[in-house]
């Protein structure tokens, strides 16, 4: 079996997440160029890892112009590398804010090859379930460069079944199903068609510059998706909108899955062969604070945004009162969650079990400082059971709990079976000195551990480098 070495030469780093990172390639027999992403397995779970080969699956099935293409897959062991289609002409809206005439004609040409690969999808069985901006690339920077959607992270293959339950997606784009179905539990399971209203949202904003459904808070605007009301207020850009354009949204933003058109039916819409060419330029202002806005919103709009959903109902749900300090941490940083600090936010151990869904469903939270929150033997096996399985957590601070000889027992076992945790703190707690020099070895094991991984990792990208300056 070939290695990604052997075909393809390594070029600039592009970007990084908590276990990949990318880099520009080129393929040594024809010189072309495509992005890579490498994944360090040893950073990753088995459920993340089934995850991303997921991804992998999907990708290998698409063939179209109007989706990311995979040009080649190795698994090498510790780290995997995927080879993907370069695509560098940036987001759909930031070209769109770049463009000295935008028109629905425009907008039309968009949402055309937005929605062809969209039904190829579809066609196939396949839901992207994240359709928002942000994954609508351009090509290139030419001015006629076509649109490619991209990352399949939450793409499921369901066929035309409704049959899906889980809460993914981005909550300015996200069909009230999938809400129903995955975080208030309310509703049956989703299908296909979530992707189309979607869709509709993002026309609505391409023609306005404004989402269609917009609240002071993130529950209050899932309340809005949820109820499914929205508008198309005169006085604004939607008085100089044709008929054609709102009657295809009014079609694709509808409460109902099963009344929505579906998108090969979207592509047969009159508007899609509009010659309306006004120059939309309030829209185009719009989109300009709207985009503004979102990038410094991204952590709000993303996961943290969901996270704060699910800890106010798991507080409901237990009957506790939520914690004002622990939700403006969710809500309002404006990157990743990394640090869960209650230093200053006193929650008990019921605010505590509430808090733990969060930490299990974020995979970005490296930092946990539960000191003095009243940790009882449930709130710690709870922890523990989070812990063993955690990609990302490092650090915990557990000072000044009720931890018994039975807790530190389990978190004994937590950090032997994770051995990414090499700081733990258990000051001003009742363990016997002999668990405590248990911990203390097994944290001093993991972090010889840790510091071989790195090793081993920096050794073999100076190799890698070493191979590529020489081939």
């Amino acid at each position: 079996m070939s290695k990604f070495s052997e075909k393809f030469e390594m070029g600039d780093k592009l970007g990084a997440g908590h276990y990949a990172e990318v880099f520009l390639c080129r393929n040594k027999a024809t010189g072309a160029k495509f992005a890579v992403k490498i994944i360090d397995k040893s950073r990753t779970t088995t459920k993340q890892q089934g995850e991303f080969l997921g991804e992998v699956a999907i990708l290998k099935e698409l063939n179209h112009e109007h989706c990311l293409k995979l040009e080649a897959f190795f698994d090498e062991g510790q780290h995997v590398y995927v080879v993907l289609e370069l695509i560098t002409g940036g987001e759909l809206f930031a070209r769109i804010c770049a463009e000295r005439h935008f028109s629905e004609r425009r907008a039309a040409s968009m949402m055309h090859d937005i929605l062809s690969g969209v039904a190829y999808l579809h066609k196939r069985g396949i839901v992207h379930r994240d359709l928002k901006p942000e994954n609508l690339l351009m090509t290139s920077k030419d001015e006629n460069a076509s649109i490619k959607i991209v990352d399949f992270g939450f793409a499921e293959k369901c066929g035309h079944d409704n049959k899906l339950t889980k809460c993914c997606g981005t909550p300015l784009y996200i069909a009230p199903e999938v809400l129903n179905a995955g975080l208030y539990k309310t509703g049956p399971p989703y299908g296909i068609a979530s992707d189309v209203w979607s869709l509709g949202v993002i026309m609505y904003i391409l023609l306005c510059g404004y989402p269609p459904f917009r609240a002071k808070t993130q529950n209050d605007q899932f309340k809005r998706v949820v109820a499914g009301k929205y508008d198309f207020p005169e006085h604004k850009v939607w008085g100089t909108i044709s008929a054609e354009a709102k009657d295809l949204i009014k079609q694709m933003i509808v409460l109902d899955p099963s009344k929505r058109l579906t998108a090969e039916q979207c592509l047969a819409h009159p508007w899609m062969k509009t010659n309306v060419d006004t120059n939309l330029t309030s829209t185009v202002e719009s989109l300009k604070d709207f985009s503004a806005e979102r990038t410094w919103k991204r952590g709000i709009y993303g996961v943290e945004a969901l996270n704060r959903i699910l800890y106010l109902r798991r507080c409901t749900a237990m009957g506790v009162k939520p914690n004002s300090g622990i939700e403006r941490m969710l809500t309002e940083a404006q990157n990743a969650v990394t640090t869960v600090d209650l230093s200053s936010n006193y929650v008990g151990p019921r605010g505590l079990m509430a808090l733990l869904d969060v930490i299990e469903k974020n995979d970005r939270i490296e930092v946990l400082i539960l000191g003095n929150n009243g940790a009882n033997n449930q709130v710690v096996e709870r922890l523990c059971t989070i812990l063993r399985t955690h990609p990302s957590i490092t650090t915990i601070n557990l000072d000044h709990n009720p931890i018994s000889h039975l807790a530190g027992r389990m978190i004994l076992y937590a950090i032997q079976v994770n051995p990414r945790i090499i700081k733990l703190s258990l000051e001003g707690t009742v363990l016997q000195p002999v668990m405590l020099s248990r911990i203390a070895l097994q944290l001093h094991r993991n972090q010889t551990k840790t510091a071989q991984r790195q090793a081993a990792a920096a050794a073999a990208a100076k190799e890698e480098g070493a191979k590529t300056t020489t081939g």
